[in-house]
């Protein structure tokens, strides 16, 4: 127990600076969690740890949103430590900064799935929706990366249909056609640059898996082809 106290009291000398007002018993809590954690992560892990560190070997490579609750071990059913090689980043969108761990990915790794993941409440897409002051960083980068093309496609059909949708089925619509359009964005990129793992991927060598977590449900479904299917095929069902 001291032990375990002078170690917490070491990884807090670091954030605690003078200038900053913290509450160390709150991050001594959190940091007691994080090692609590970590002794159950290695009692389980066992003779895989020698596994992985000979090098990755991912089934799954996903590209999906940062946010904290899009926790893809768990939501893809606890496959374990390794098995999915994860690109990040606001909104889960094929962006310049995605391309190189996606490309190596595919290149060395050589998964079985490619997952483009997004989910329902997005931080990032809801930029799109707001008149409020919001972080200009991000809804410009939504706005140029296929989420202001996929707000207009919506609001067009919907303006042609003559139809008018709730907020969250009008947010998610946006949502789904935001992540119908980074899907071809990545093909489009692959078709350019890796025509053979492009002609993999569409000759089902490679399984294609565009997925939205709903995270009112914690249901996942597959995104209809386009805004005129209504058929949603769930994973989970």
């Amino acid at each position: 127990m001291k032990t375990q106290r002078r170690v917490q009291e070491g990884l807090l000398a670091g954030w605690c600076e003078k200038d900053f007002k913290v509450d160390k018993s709150s991050q001594r809590r959190i940091l007691g969690k994080i090692l609590s954690g970590w002794r159950t992560h290695h009692s389980k892990i066992g003779v895989k740890i020698k596994e992985i560190s000979k090098g990755q070997n991912p089934k799954i490579l996903s590209l999906c949103c940062s946010d904290s609750r899009l926790d893809l071990s768990v939501i893809f059913g606890q496959l374990g430590q390794g098995s999915i090689f994860q690109v990040r980043n606001v909104g889960g969108l094929f962006t310049e900064d995605a391309i190189p761990a996606f490309v190596y990915a595919l290149n060395h790794l050589k998964p079985e799935v490619v997952a483009i993941v997004h989910h329902t409440k997005c931080g990032g897409y809801s930029t799109l929706f707001t008149e409020e002051c919001v972080e200009e960083e991000i809804q410009y980068y939504m706005l140029e990366n296929g989420g202001g093309l996929a707000k207009l496609r919506v609001e067009e059909y919907l303006k042609g249909k003559k139809k008018k949708l709730t907020k969250d089925a009008y947010q998610t619509l946006v949502i789904e056609e935001g992540a119908r359009i980074q899907v071809d964005r990545m093909l489009y990129f692959l078709k350019v640059y890796y025509p053979k793992v492009h002609k993999k991927i569409t000759c089902g060598g490679i399984l294609l898996l565009p997925i939205i977590y709903d995270l009112k449900t914690d249901e996942i479904y597959i995104i209809p082809e386009s805004l005129k299917s209504k058929e949603k095929k769930f994973l989970n069902r």
